[in-house]
């Protein structure tokens, strides 16, 4: 054994693993093994200083905003004693299911929808802008900014320790002439507030964690692959609740305990500021009388294909009609606006399986792979893609891609298929 392997000490864990494992476990719950992988490598990143961009890619509604804002708390409480990050998740309020309240998160975490942001408005709203911008400007700071120094510019502890975090969501729809300036505050240079161009005293840097969320496959065409390398860091995919099936019912239960949860804070927030005006004893009658799911609901819920109706957004709009309005599980069902498109095939032509490819997560880079992983045995799924354009452009809609790559991979996967058999025979 060499010296250096003699006298190498082994680091203990980390202080607040623990109460960073069980709420993560709380926010994404699910025993499956993408969940537990996820779990583990969202904990490393936010255990890890050296990290500071992260990329979620999964479908709409499967709960990247809940992930980001989990994330986020992590990075806050990472290099604390147990106690105090357990104290400080425990106090994190919770809206709905699992979705973290941003209120809770004010001093360090700011987020950005980007989607249907024209320019003018999202070149504000990411670096800000003075008053003498444009008529009717104002002297703002953009969210790099407010992560960073607090909203009220007055830099809490949490904003120093963290350097601020910003989620920015569906990065994809990033306008193409801001790329470059997005592009240069992730690389540690500087961009300025509009109107200020060049002014030293209006420059924006930030040193802190960036968490970026998209459906969509991030194609070269339309997102700077420059770009892409900065904000994948660190790359995790949330998978949708078609490949969380045997964690349904845990998940059912933890949303419907998060509802519950949160209606009793609010009317005991209710009673409290406003002691002498609310009716307290109705209220806090009325809250108490709601309970959990029953069995019947709990397998009714776990039956719905929620790929069609929201996957995680759409479950947890259910669970609250069925807990608080006191709906009938049955009519909830039958009124879910279908969000996902269902196949038109017949079962027995490979229907079924090209139902799953269509519910795969959106990555543009693993059409191939998937249909492996589907150990399809014989060529209908190829044919179907080569020879039918509206299955192409179905599938090319689901996963967020041009419809040629999906050519393309059928056409690359046939060749391999094709010398495969010819090196057997």
């Amino acid at each position: 054994m060499s010296d250096h392997a003699s006298t190498a000490k082994i680091i203990a864990e980390p202080p607040a693993l623990a109460p960073m494992r069980r709420f993560l476990e709380r926010i994404l719950p699910g025993k499956t093994e993408a969940m537990t992988d996820l779990r583990e490598r969202l904990l490393a990143f936010a255990l890890n200083p050296a990290t500071n961009t992260l990329l979620i890619r999964g479908p709409t509604g499967a709960g990247k905003s809940t992930a980001a804002r989990a994330v986020a708390a992590l990075v806050r409480v990472a290099m604390l004693t147990e106690v105090d990050a357990e104290r400080i998740l425990t106090d994190l309020k919770v809206e709905g299911g699992n979705l973290i309240s941003v209120r809770s998160l004010i001093d360090w975490y700011v987020e950005l929808p980007l989607t249907g942001l024209v320019e003018s408005i999202a070149d504000v709203q990411l670096f800000g802008s003075v008053k003498t911008a444009y008529t009717g400007a104002g002297d703002t700071a953009g969210i790099f900014e407010k992560a960073a120094r607090g909203r009220e510019g007055r830099t809490p502890v949490a904003a120093q320790l963290t350097g601020g975090v910003v989620f920015l969501d569906e990065v994809g729809d990033v306008p193409p002439a801001l790329q470059a300036k997005l592009l240069a505050i992730l690389s540690g240079g500087r961009v300025y507030r509009v109107g200020a161009e060049g002014d030293a005293d209006r420059a924006v840097e930030f040193d802190g964690t960036v968490i970026s969320a998209t459906w969509k496959s991030l194609d070269p065409s339309s997102f700077r692959p420059d770009l892409l390398a900065r904000i994948a860091g660190t790359e995790v995919t949330l998978p949708g609740l078609g490949e969380r099936t045997d964690d349904l019912t845990e998940i059912i239960l933890s949303v419907a305990e998060g509802v519950v949860s949160l209606v009793r804070t609010r009317v005991e927030n209710a009673g409290r500021i406003e002691p002498d005006r609310v009716d307290k004893a109705y209220w806090l009658d009325w809250s108490q009388q709601l309970s959990g799911l029953e069995d019947r609901e709990i397998a009714t819920l776990a039956g719905v294909d929620w790929t069609r109706h929201g996957h995680m957004r759409g479950l947890t709009a259910a669970i609250r009609q069925i807990l608080v309005f006191h709906d009938d599980v049955g009519e909830v069902v039958d009124r879910l606006p279908v969000i996902g498109e269902a196949s038109t095939l017949r079962v027995g032509d490979g229907g079924d399986l090209f139902d799953r490819l269509v519910r795969r997560t959106p990555d543009g880079n693993g059409i191939a792979s998937h249909l492996r992983a589907l150990a399809l045995e014989d060529q209908w799924s190829l044919r179907g893609l080569l020879e039918d354009p509206s299955r192409r452009r179905r599938l090319a809609k689901s996963l967020g891609i041009p419809e040629a790559r999906v050519r393309t991979q059928a056409m690359e996967l046939g060749r391999s298929r094709r010398r495969a058999l010819g090196a057997t025979e």
